[in-house]
């Protein structure tokens, strides 16, 4: 079995990378910049009997996605899991943010996805999964996070199309919406990110938050045979959350 994580060196990909960690499995991660992370990430993937594969790429851009799958096609022969974390997180007003800047979130948080889909299309096995990770902020309004959350929406919309295009080959898409987590991400880009956390977990119905193994049980679930029939929705995590007023 073989599974492709993009961001799979931190927080939400990192879980997700350690949850397949399994002997005979297959784990090919994507990471941008942090070196000392990915080795961290490789020793925790074969700490739990995966085989670790990392490579430095950029999935912003295409010619990178197209060196990334053909990386991951010298090692397998078949990929039965992508799971899209890496992200992109300009923050600020959608208008005063560069537009540079905002089409870099559009390509890593929405195009990659359709690159990387496109390019391994001939390494996806009959009943591989699809998993891209997005936020309530791409059907939501939520202040400073414009740059993020239309490139989230484009990408929902995409594994609806995907899905379709898909399921004659036995292959199925899922979005799994979250609620914020405090990842490293969400550290660098939110202001007094903890309290934030903290608050949200206070006010939701379940009388927590989110945390990275619940997204980890979740993805781990919806690439079973036990949802054959659940493809192309965006399914949301949030502990009803979303739900209060």
């Amino acid at each position: 079995m073989s599974i492709l994580i993009t961001g799979g060196t931190k927080g939400i990909g990192l879980a997700i990378a350690e949850r397949f960690a399994a002997p005979g499995v297959e784990v090919f991660v994507a990471y941008s910049t942090d070196v000392d992370a990915a080795d961290k990430a490789a020793a925790a993937i074969a700490d739990n009997g995966g085989e670790p594969h990392l490579l430095q790429c950029d999935v912003g851009e295409a010619g990178e996605c197209r060196r990334l799958i053909e990386w991951v096609a010298q090692h397998t022969p078949a990929l039965h899991q992508i799971v899209h974390c890496a992200v992109a997180a300009p923050w600020g007003p959608l208008l005063d943010v560069p537009a540079a800047d905002v089409m870099r979130s559009v390509r890593v948080n929405g195009l990659a996805l359709i690159d990387l889909v496109r390019e391994a299309r001939p390494l996806l096995a009959r009943g591989a999964v699809v998993v891209a990770v997005s936020s309530r902020g791409s059907s939501t309004v939520i202040p400073g996070y414009g740059p993020v959350g239309i490139a989230k929406a484009l990408m929902e919309a995409a594994m609806r199309y995907l899905a379709v295009e898909l399921a004659p080959k036995g292959i199925r898409t899922h979005v799994l919406e979250v609620t914020a987590v405090l990842t490293p991400t969400y550290r660098a880009i939110v202001p007094n990110a903890e309290q934030r956390i903290a608050e949200l977990g206070a006010s939701s119905p379940s009388g927590r938050g989110v945390s990275t193994d619940d997204i980890a049980d979740a993805v781990e679930w919806l690439a079973s045979d036990r949802a054959q029939m659940l493809t192309g929705r965006s399914i949301v995590l949030d502990g009803a959350a979303n739900l209060v007023v």
